[in-house]
């Protein structure tokens, strides 16, 4: 992957580009992920001055699961493939699937997108003679592509989910784990249901000297990040909040151009 590609992000209504100072678009898409006909009228047409171009997506559009399958597989594409056929919204025949192996025997981490929408994403930036060089979570792109979650437990937290992932000294992925935020019974964030529930459980097994590292990946939830912090503190001896502004782009931007912002800690 190249550091120096112009980005564009997508979720479901929303279209972030990083080019000439960066631009910004809002729509309803008509499914889940935006057809090209959508994005014909979501990407701006600066983007279209680049010859080289990463699209990020949401990581939970690539439906991330956690797979484990029966006996070793020399190549467990297919096998992992055929797993995935009661938990996509899609065709499983028509999935492109990637995957990642975590340190429990015989278990992956997918991610799955539909063969013909990439195909038709591939062909629209063709058409605007723009070569798109990448499609990935932006989360996963980063933990991928860098050694940000390097011996840490990384959470990522969107508007609606959030995703947890350990990896080891070697940039190997351990543990893995995606979920819907908690809420309360006034709608807001259930900060100790998210930590004392979902986190303080799943992170027993980690080794202590493992870092956590919480990236707000929106805006939204900015202002709950020293809450989520102190409360981590109370069974992980060191929690790093890296400073991050602006919308998803630019905090994944931040991130890639500056992995060191993700070993500094920072005022919540």
């Amino acid at each position: 992957m190249k550091t120096k590609n112009a980005w564009i992000y997508l979720n479901t209504n929303q279209c972030f580009g990083s080019h000439q100072g960066g631009w910004s678009r809002e729509m309803t898409c008509r499914g889940e992920l935006p057809t090209p006909h959508d994005l014909e009228e979501m990407v701006d047409e600066r983007a279209f001055g680049e010859k080289r171009l990463g699209l990020l997506i949401m990581d939970d559009l690539l439906h991330p699961l956690r797979l484990k399958l029966d006996k070793p597989e020399k190549d467990p594409r297919a096998f992992l493939q055929f797993g995935l056929r009661h938990y996509l919204n899609f065709s499983v025949e028509t999935a492109e699937v990637r995957f990642f192996p975590l340190s429990e025997e015989l278990t992956y981490l997918t991610m799955a997108l539909p063969k013909p929408w990439i195909e038709g994403v591939y062909a629209f930036f063709e058409n605007k003679g723009v070569q798109l060089g990448h499609i990935g979570g932006l989360l996963t792109t980063l933990l991928s592509e860098t050694k940000l979650g390097w011996n840490a437990v990384t959470i990522g937290i969107y508007r609606e989910v959030y995703l947890l992932v350990e990896m080891d000294e070697k940039g190997g992925f351990v543990q893995f784990r995606t979920r819907r935020l908690p809420l309360a019974a006034d709608g807001q964030l259930d900060i100790q249901t998210l930590v004392h529930s979902d986190w303080e459980g799943f992170m027993q097994p980690t080794p202590a000297q493992r870092a956590v590292k919480l990236l707000a990946l929106t805006e939204d939830h900015q202002d709950q990040l020293a809450t989520m912090r102190a409360e981590l503190g109370r069974f992980r001896d060191t929690t790093l909040v890296p400073q991050l502004g602006g919308n998803s782009l630019a905090r994944f931007q931040a991130l890639l151009q500056q992995p060191s912002l993700a070993a500094a800690g920072g005022r919540a």
